[in-house]
Parts: structure tokens; sequence; C-alpha cells
């Protein structure tokens, strides 16, 4: 994109990338569209609250250093973070978004 070797039609999170703003979101050509990805550290079902808090505060610290946004920024990630709570707010969206989407193609899990 940068060298100008392909031009990007969109980004699909629900606001403009800094890396790309003039680049429009999917949301701006078809209202309510977004798609996304993603990243996120999990523990097994049963890790102890206080291990999960533990490494949910050193993962927070880590992409709050200048360094590693900047890294991530580079790379076209949204450093966000957030904790235990808020991942499973983003997976129950999600899920309910894609089941939709599959079951409006007729897609059968199989």
């Amino acid at each position: 994109i940068r060298n100008g070797s392909v031009q990007a039609l969109a980004v699909g999170g629900e606001k403009r990338s800094p890396q790309i703003a003039g680049v429009p979101t999917l949301s701006e050509t078809w209202p309510r569209f977004t798609s996304s990805t993603w990243s996120a550290i999990v523990a097994p079902a049963g890790t102890p609250a206080a291990i999960v808090d533990k490494i949910s505060q050193a993962v927070t610290e880590i992409i709050q250093r200048p360094d590693v946004t900047r890294a991530l920024l580079e790379a076209g990630n949204e450093p966000v973070g957030g904790g235990p709570d808020e991942v499973r707010r983003v997976i129950e969206r999600d899920r309910v978004v894609w089941r939709s989407a599959v079951d409006a193609a007729g897609i059968v899990p199989q």
C-alpha cells in the first residue's frame, strides 16, 4: 500500500486506520458492516483469577510501552488492551455476528 503497488479499498474495523487514514472503513460504504481481526491471550477454563489478573496486567503494561505500541501500529495493528471481561465480550459479539452470517448463507456446520 505504502509503495503504491496495491490500493486499499477499505479497512474492516469500526474506525479508519491512522496508518492509512485516507482509506475509508467498510461501514462507510456498507452501513453496519465491520470485519476486523483481533488477538488475545487465553488460558484454560478454571485458571485461578489471580493468575489471569497477573497475565492481563503484564500484557497491558507491555502493549502500552511506546516501542511495542509503535511496532504494533507499523504492522497495521491497533493495540487496544483489555482484561478478561473485554475478551469475553468480543468473543460473544463475534460469535453472534458470524453465527448470523453462517445461518443466512445456509451453511451447515459439519
